[in-house]
């Protein structure tokens, strides 16, 4: 957890972690953008990581997908941000200054090497505001865009991301600090005695190492994940700086963090916990009702056929000759012990199918994010409340409406920044830093 200035009594205060989310919304993405452009525009993104950087915003975050479906393709996030997240990434980098830039990258579908290259040049260049969103792939077909013949087990997954990140690590340290250093005459020197193989041999890598690249300016860029099944927890707690929560209410967000603290306390005991961010989509208006007319709209928008393939993705089953309004037959869902796909989307979806007796309309509409509706002080206030209550270390924004992004940067943050959440600058020009975050050795 990050700290503050001390408060009136002197004791340090928790600091809140604000992150936006990329890519989800079409609306969203409209803002700084001519028309004519439409929503893939670069000009769109750019504007929206500037005004994040100019609320003190921790990071932003840009989510993947390495499939093309007929299904994906109705998703917001493959319609408003099409492109490559490194790429993307080290984009921004170059038109901000402190804002931290966190990138998607999968395990199951990449090599430590060319990761670890990817990530330290990202860090580099960016003077060490580089993330790394650690993923296991586990939606879709996208194996077949990998030459594989059908998804790695649940279990083989989490495996190969642990084994994954222990070597991408290493090649980051297989540098010296000083391995390169500038000559007077301003040409580099660099001690091949500081440079080193890593020799790693495991389950799933041979990886002599060392790494063509210098050692980051973070040594290891921030680590990210969402882990949300048994194997996705421990991962999270044995590797994440931050870890993304998806739990929409209060018991849940507290019982979340306290089972990620606990694992993370047995497994690396030397490291204080991960920071705990939930996500969150905010519908904001200068008035209460006009944040409730924004909600309905956003509501009455909603593409139906895409959330319901977006649903069906992550049940691993169709539900299109499903009745709408009538609960979806408990038979019709997969067995939880054997689904290998995505388990935390589909835990999700399926305690409102079983528990709650949802049917096909319920769970196209459900926001699996906690949702907040209200005036810039409400909106302040309901944050500070969760966070207050040890429910989260800070807030992961999905995109709700244009115009509420933007008020949240210029009247919400203000209100938190005032009562000491939120940070009014940035402490380090290093993410890793800013986030009060440990090294590793």
């Amino acid at each position: 957890m990050t700290d503050t200035e001390s408060n009136s009594q002197g004791s340090p205060k928790r600091r809140m972690v604000l992150i936006q989310t990329l890519g989800f919304g079409d609306g969203f993405w409209s803002v700084g953008t001519d028309a004519a452009d439409g929503p893939m525009a670069y000009p769109s993104v750019l504007h929206t990581v500037q005004r994040c950087e100019e609320g003190k915003y921790d990071a932003v975050f840009q989510g993947d997908t390495v499939q093309t479906t007929p299904a994906a393709l109705r998703f917001p996030l493959y319609r408003s941000s099409p492109f490559e997240p490194i790429t993307l990434m080290s984009y921004l980098a170059a038109h901000t200054e402190n804002i931290g830039i966190i990138a998607t990258a999968s395990t199951t579908y990449s090599e430590p090497y060319n990761l670890a290259r990817q990530f330290a040049s990202m860090d580099l260049l960016s003077g060490g505001r580089a993330g790394w969103n650690v993923v296991t792939s586990g939606t879709g077909e996208d194996y077949r865009n990998f030459g594989l013949d059908e998804l790695p087990s649940h279990g083989d997954r989490y495996r190969r991301a642990t084994e994954f990140v222990e070597v991408t690590r290493a090649l980051w340290r297989s540098w010296d600090r000083d391995a390169a250093s500038v000559r007077p005459d301003r040409s580099v020197d660099i001690d091949p005695d500081k440079i080193h193989k890593i020799n790693h041999v495991g389950e799933h890598f041979r990886v002599q190492g060392p790494l063509n690249v210098p050692q980051p300016a973070q040594i290891d860029p921030v680590i990210v994940q969402a882990g949300a099944s048994p194997e996705g927890i421990d991962l999270a707690a044995s590797i994440a700086d931050i870890v993304f929560s998806l739990q929409p209410t209060p018991q849940q967000g507290r019982d979340y963090v306290e089972h990620i603290h606990t694992r993370s306390r047995e497994l690396r005991p030397e490291v204080s916990p991960p920071i705990v961010v939930a996500g969150i989509r905010c519908f904001v208006g200068t008035t209460q009702e006009e944040a409730v007319v924004k909600r309905r709209k956003f509501l009455a928008g909603i593409d139906f056929e895409a959330n319901r393939s977006r649903v069906e993705l992550f049940l691993g089953i169709s539900l299109s000759d499903l009745p709408l309004d009538e609960p979806i037959p408990l038979d019709r869902l997969p067995d939880a012990s054997d689904f290998q796909r995505h388990q935390g989307f589909y835990r999700r979806y399926w305690e409102y199918a079983v528990l709650e007796r949802a049917t096909v309309r319920d769970l196209v509409q459900l926001d699996l994010h906690w949702v907040v509706v209200g005036s810039a002080q409400t909106v302040a206030q309901e944050m500070a409340g969760r966070f207050d209550a040890g429910i989260c270390d800070g807030y992961n924004f999905q995109a709700a409406d244009v115009e509420s992004f933007e008020l949240m940067i210029d009247l919400v943050v203000p209100i938190l920044q005032k009562q000491g959440y939120v940070q009014k600058e940035y402490a380090s020009p290093h993410l890793r830093t800013n986030l009060g975050r440990v090294l590793e050795s």
